[in-house]
Parts: structure tokens; sequence; C-alpha cells
């Protein structure tokens, strides 16, 4: 590690352990604790289990190669679960006699860096396509979960994906970015260079990091070429004339920002991505710093202000129009400002931090914009139809979102959370289940719905649930009745795989009972904090 990023923390070294010895790696002998080499058996099984998951055998024509391949790591542990991403989906005798041969090539004959040069050679074997997207995590703190839905967005605002022209307007022509980020991610997971830490009710990832070792390789490798770089503030003019800048301290932090840096940064930065990971220690921005950060990152494409704490937002947010990701969390900002209309490029907007509980129709000018994350309930202003948002929460169940809802408003909808309060407005007071009757069943496309303090499941007169079909998550929260009716209702959605049940109203206790043939494709099933009284499934249910 130290001659491999000699820069990094003065030259200190750096000793990584794992719970497991078998996945640990041994990165010098830093006391107290130090984990031993592999043997060449130890290798080989290592090797194998990464590879083929314990599931079937090694090709025999593979194996004696497999070994002189494991053998060739030098017994550290993460060289070996380097070496199988490397190996990944080949099983041809070719393929494998071929990395051999490149890395007989590559690693010559010094063991002092066996670590790094496979991590190199790694990193040279990927598909171009996903080098940038793998350097990306560089940008994350140490030890940081990455939120995979965060991640997939700021990569699709990023450019870094490859698409499709979908110019004809065809749904089938071309994959939604959202899913090519996905494939991306998983090629990642597969090669060994991404740990996935949490997965999602589906199984799939949720949360993810990258080891240590390979985030300090993406820093060293993306100062190279400016790809992005990492600070703990900014207080070095050579930081703006990176492509991103990742700051893992306060932006606006006393020191950091001051009249002088404003009037000494005469041209206008190339930096086209700013991420902050600091929480803001100032409430009161000053109007020369807003003036700086809008001047300086006027051709940002990101803008991730993390966790600040402000009241208000300046209209010189207006000046950022080529913003495709903007985030702001502060729990002290409660209206969203009419200059976020004119960011007409906008894809995601993220004020799940904020408080805001209404905002202007103008936002609805933004029709580019795919994800609208609120930490609600807002209420909503009339609409025009916004083509491309797919994610919408979380809103107020009332007359007025209904309607938008029952008017097609937002005809791609694919995730959507409503809560619904009980107001003093008379002309907003409704069942709010005679409400969801009304507005889900134009969401063709709906596939996630999360419904908060809500009474009953909606139903028509045959019974059956006017939930769209195509869903396949549910989330109840706050709910103030459910029964086996109700249980049954949900049972009847053709796709449900995943079904939520949180935090009752009532002290109630009621009896769950679950009819033959419901629930045929769910996969989970989770109660918190519910009053049932018994349970019965009865066979053929679940």
């Amino acid at each position: 590690i130290k001659s491999a990023f000699p820069d990094a923390n003065n030259g200190s070294r750096i000793l990584i352990t794992s719970r497991s010895t078998k996945v640990a790696s041994y990165a010098g002998t830093t006391p107290p604790y130090s984990l031993p080499f592999l043997n060449k058996q130890k290798s080989w099984e290592l090797l194998f289990k990464k590879l083929f998951k314990g599931r079937r055998k090694c090709p025999p024509e593979l194996v004696e190669l497999g070994k002189s391949i494991a053998e060739r790591c030098d017994g550290l542990p993460l060289a070996i679960i380097f070496m199988a991403g490397i190996l990944a989906n080949k099983e041809l005798h070719k393929e494998w006699s071929d990395i051999k041969d490149h890395m007989d090539w590559h690693l010559g004959s010094d063991n002092d860096n066996i670590l790094m040069d496979i991590l190199r050679l790694s990193y040279d074997t990927l598909p171009s396509r996903l080098k940038p997207c793998f350097l990306y995590f560089g940008m994350f703190p140490q030890g940081y979960n990455i939120p995979v839905k965060q991640l997939i967005r700021l990569w699709t605002s990023e450019g870094l994906l490859t698409t499709h022209d979908s110019s004809s307007g065809s749904r089938t022509n071309a994959p939604e970015p959202e899913y090519i980020a996905e494939q991306y991610l998983a090629e990642l997971v597969e090669r060994s260079l991404v740990q996935v830490i949490h997965r999602t009710s589906y199984g799939s990832a949720k949360t993810c990091r990258v080891h240590l070792v390979l985030r300090h390789f993406c820093i060293s490798e993306a100062r190279k070429d400016k790809f992005f770089q990492v600070g703990g503030i900014i207080n070095d003019s050579s930081q703006m004339h990176s492509r991103r800048l990742s700051l893992q301290g306060p932006l606006f932090h006393k020191s950091s920002v001051s009249s002088t840096s404003v009037s000494n940064n005469s041209s206008v930065s190339g930096t086209r991505s700013l991420l902050c990971f600091g929480k803001e220690e100032v409430s009161d921005v000053k109007k020369d710093q807003w003036e700086w950060l809008f001047k300086s990152f006027k051709l940002a494409r990101v803008l991730d202000l993390g966790q600040m704490n402000v009241t208000s937002l300046p209209s010189g947010l207006k000046k950022l129009i080529h913003l495709r990701y903007l985030s702001i969390h502060s729990h002290n900002l409660e209206t969203i400002p009419d200059s976020i209309c004119n960011l007409w490029n906008l894809e995601t907007l993220d004020l799940r931090g904020s408080p805001i509980k209404s905002f202007s129709a103008e936002l609805w000018q933004l029709k580019h914009l795919r994800n609208l994350l609120l930490l609600g309930p807002v209420v909503l202003p009339e609409s025009e139809t916004m083509p491309n948002l797919q994610t919408l929460s979380t809103v107020a169940l009332d007359p007025r979102t209904a309607s938008l809802l029952e008017n097609g408003r937002f005809p791609e909808l694919k995730k959507l959370g409503l809560h619904y309060e009980k107001r003093d407005d008379t002309m907003y007071e409704c069942d709010p289940r005679v409400l969801l009757q009304s507005c889900l069943h134009r969401l063709s496309y709906l596939r996630k719905l999360k419904l908060i303090g809500t009474t009953e499941i909606p139903q028509n007169a045959a019974n059956v649930c006017v939930f769209p079909s195509t869903i396949t998550k549910i989330t109840l929260t706050k709910f103030g009745f459910f029964n086996s009716s109700a249980m049954n209702t949900l049972g009847k959605l053709p796709n449900l795989l995943v079904l939520k049940l949180s935090s009752q109203k009532s002290d109630a206790s009621f009896d769950l009972h679950c009819a033959a043939g419901g629930f045929s494709k769910l996969q989970v099933f989770v109660m918190v904090e519910i009053m049932v009284k018994s349970w019965r499934v009865v066979k053929g249910s679940m």
C-alpha cells in the first residue's frame, strides 16, 4: 500500500482485516493483527469457491491451470478474489491460458506489489464502458455504504451509461438507463470489484461499497486524467480543474470560502460535478458564498450539497441550467424556490431531508424530471403531463393528487408514495379509500406503492383490488384498519412479490386469514408492530 500510494496519509501503512481469515487481506506487518498467507491448496480452494460458488465443479481441463493462477497470487486472499473477478464468466481453456500468460508478463518476478499488480490487471481488463463507473466509487468516503438507487441516478445524470438511440419513441427499442446501470453494477459485483453490503427484499443490491484498497486505487487512477478529485475543503484552485469534485468536509466552512477566494476565481470552473459529504456547520450562508458556488459550478451536471443548515435557497440557483441532479437536505428548508423551475435539464430532485410541504406549479415545467423525492406529505399543485416522471414520493393523498393520477398526468410512474393526513380544510377532507379507488387504475407501469395513514384497502363491487396488477411491492404503514378481507384483496394481485405491514394505528387486535390461491408469487412478508390475534394460512396460499 505504501509504495502504491506514496502520497496517501504521508505513506502510512494500512492493515486490512476481516472477520473471516479466508477473505481477509494482509497488507503489512503492523501489529496487533497479522493474518497468515494462504498455502497453495487454500489459495486454489478460495479461487474455486469465488468462481463456482460451491454449486458446481470446475471443468477438469481448467483445474491445473486454475491452481497455477491461484499460486501466482502469492497467498494473498484479496489478490485471489480480484483474480476470480478477472476469470468470471470465462470457462474456455484458452481464455484462462491467456490470462495466465498475461499474469506472467504483467507481474514479472517482483512480489512486493503483487496485490496492486493484480488489481491493475483487473482494471485493465474491464470493458471501457465499466471503467468510469468503477472509478466513480472513489468519490464516496471511506467505509460509506452507497445507496444503489442514488448511485444509479448519479451515473445516469453524469452520462456514464452507454444508451441506445430512443428517438423513435418506441418503448421496446432501448432499455431504460436504470436497467443499464443495474447491469453495470452487477458486472462489477461479479468481478469482485464491488461489495454488496445490504440487499433489498427482492435480493438485489441495496447498498454497496468498494474495498479500502480499491478506493485508493480509484482515487489515484482518477487523478491522472482529472476524472475526479477528493478533498476535505476547497482550498486549492487546482481542485477546480477536475471534472468532478468530492468534498468530504463542509462546503461553506467559515474559513473555506471568502470574498477574497471569490474575487480571485475569475474564470469559470470546468468542474461538472460536486458531491458534498460533510455536515454544514453554518446556518447563515453569505451572499458572496452563494455567488461563488453559482459562478464556480456554472457548468455542473450534478450538485449534491449534502446536509445543509439553510432556511432558503437564493434565486441565483437558476444559473445552473446544466444540472441533471440536485440534492439538498436541510431540516430548515420548507419551500422550493421558483428558481429551480429554470433548471430545464433536471432529472433528479432529491429533497428528502427537507420538510417541504408544497411547491409551485412551475416545477412541472421540468419535463425531463424522472425522480421527485420528498420527505412529505407534500401537497401537489395542478399539473400538466409529466412524460418522464418515474418516482414520486412522498406526496399527500388528497382530491388533487387523486385527480392528477386519475387524469393520467404521470403516465410512466413506477414508484409512488402517498401519505394521508386528516386536515381541517374541508376542501381536502375525503375518505382515502374513495380516493384510491378513483386514481390508481391509470398507472399501468406502477411497480412499487407505499401508503401511509390509510384506513382500508380499496376494492370494487366484485371484491377485486383496484390496485394495478403490475404492482410487485406494497408497503402499508400507520394504517387504521386491516383484516382478513383486506388481506384476501391484496392476495389477488397477480405479481405481488413483497408485502410490508408496519405501525398499526389501532390497538385492537384482529384475525389474519389467507384464502386458498392468494399471494401466488409472494416472496417476502414483513409485519412490524401489528396486533394479530390469530393467523391462519389455508393450504395453497402464499
